[in-house]
């Protein structure tokens, strides 16, 4: 799937760069990250100086549309796996964690594994890229920020689902509007995304479903 996803995205520049060397300029209403079918229809529907370009273009979009199809049937299959009498119970314990959708419970299911060989939360904080990146003196610490070193996939998974989490669990939109009144919204949600991750080890290893609003 995640290879899927880069394929479309990689489409996607192509056709923006084929347009940019054509001198055409996207509509305004299309310029959202999100292709609807609608901006679609609108790039089928230019018309070029010459038939190649043409072709060119009408090419791009068949690969781009046959790349969402493979996507979606990809989801559906995936879909229809989970459903299915042999899947771990863990895999509906994570989806009751707020934030965490069917996409994300697959990766982290798929990515984690067995929870426990995490025996820590900053071991899982580490293996999300959540884990801070520090270097010290013989004085002094200085925090680098988040490290680098991680899972290539559920960094960037984790975050979206905190984004999506704080605006749906009071406790942890309580927390998160304590944390912007002294750093930004991009600071504050690195930090409610190891908060996330620390109820996801919780549910994981309790086998016991995520009680929403519960303060920690």
């Amino acid at each position: 799937r995640k290879t899927l996803v880069i394929d479309q995205t990689r489409h996607k520049n192509r056709i923006k760069g084929f347009l940019g060397r054509n001198g055409i300029e996207i509509a305004r209403e299309y310029t959202s990250q999100h292709w609807s079918m609608p901006f679609i229809q609108w790039i089928k529907d230019l018309t070029f100086n010459d038939e190649p370009a043409a072709q060119v273009r009408d090419t791009l979009i068949t690969t781009l549309l046959n790349t969402r199809k493979a996507q979606l049937i990809n989801i559906r299959q995936l879909r229809a796996h989970c459903r299915g009498e042999h899947i771990d119970p863990t895999f509906k314990l994570l989806l009751s964690v707020p934030g965490i959708g069917f996409k994300a419970a697959v990766t982290l299911y798929c990515e984690i594994i067995d929870i426990h060989r995490f025996s820590r939360d900053d071991k899982l904080y580490a293996y999300f890229g959540l884990a801070p990146r520090l270097t010290s003196s013989d004085e002094t610490q200085k925090n680098h920020g988040i490290s680098n070193r991680r899972n290539p996939f559920l960094r960037h998974i984790i975050i979206e689902c905190a984004w999506i989490a704080v605006r749906n669990d009071p406790a942890l939109t309580l927390a998160f509007d304590k944390l912007t009144l002294r750093m930004s919204k991009q600071q504050a949600i690195i930090r409610m995304a190891r908060k996330l991750v620390s109820r996801i080890r919780a549910v994981w290893k309790t086998k016991t479903p995520y009680a929403m609003g519960m303060i920690q």
